[in-house]
């Protein structure tokens, strides 16, 4: 299977690359420790500038930061002294089929051209046709995800993606003690209700609105555990979806899952899914 990924957006022209998640080596990860981390904001995401700009000092602590526009950063990525969080348009092609997507990179200065930056954590924020409003109120949450993911990089620099993913998902025993939030838009028809979702998912596990989501991940709440489905809103089989569990107490990644879509794999969270959770 041939996969693709081309990089678009303000900052890169066109980036190839995998759907794998960027894990720093030492030398990176170290470099950017000690970096100041420039969030930039990008005029296509007003609401993602506008929650960059009210929750970054209560959300980022692992570097110091500042926040700047697109053309602030011409020089600043010249300097090792320097990192990046940056939203940017991501078109995957997988045999022959496209799909695009909103992710949130995490990258490395040292370079004179943004394209040729160190990546080191990105992940999928959004499908490209999703609204604005319908998944802004995460930013503060992927803040934390991708601090975790650095903390977790640097304290395990040997492991490779797959190791780095089964190490995530072992994470999933903590559900036990957790209660699940699911939004009902991200459910499948086949457990369109909490009852249906009950049946099959064991532990604690609630139905809430985006707005509930949202407050507890603002308030940084304890013991709550929410879920993450990115897919494509018009896809077919062969398409690409991402499942995670995020907690929203601290961003620790609880379960990911990046999938090919096909009639046995179905994009929505389904029963196959929450048996997963268990």
């Amino acid at each position: 299977m041939r996969k693709t990924i081309f990089i678009l957006s303000l900052i890169f022209i066109s980036m190839i690359s995998n759907a794998q998640i960027k894990k720093g080596n030492p030398t990176q990860l170290k470099n950017f420790n000690n970096s100041t981390t420039y969030f930039v904001k990008d005029d296509r995401y007003p609401m993602y500038n506008e929650a960059i700009i009210k929750y970054a000092q209560d959300f980022w602590k692992i570097t110091p930061f500042k926040i700047v526009y697109r053309n602030d950063i011409d020089t600043l990525i010249l300097s090792k002294t320097n990192s990046f969080i940056i939203p940017s348009e991501v078109t995957i092609v997988l045999e022959g089929k496209k799909q695009n997507y909103i992710y949130i990179n995490t990258l490395l200065g040292g370079k004179p051209k943004l394209n040729g930056l160190p990546d080191i954590g990105s992940f999928p924020l959004a499908d490209i046709e999703d609204d604005e409003e319908s998944y802004n109120f995460k930013v503060p949450l992927f803040l934390q995800l991708i601090q975790y993911h650095i903390a977790t990089s640097i304290n395990n620099p040997e492991i490779d993606y797959f190791e780095l993913i089964k190490l995530y998902n072992k994470n999933k025993k903590k559900l036990e003690q957790m209660e699940l939030w699911l939004l009902e838009t991200d459910l499948d028809e086949e457990i369109n209700s909490i009852d249906k979702v009950k049946k099959t998912y064991s532990n604690n596990v609630k139905v809430v609105t985006k707005e509930e989501m949202a407050k507890a991940i603002i308030e940084k709440k304890q013991g709550i555990a929410v879920v993450h489905n990115v897919y494509p809103k018009n896809y077919s089989d062969g398409n690409e979806c991402w499942k995670m569990i995020i907690s929203t107490s601290d961003g620790e990644i609880l379960y990911l899952l990046n999938r090919t879509i096909n009639k046995s794999n179905n994009p929505k969270i389904n029963n196959k899914d929450l048996k997963r959770f268990n």
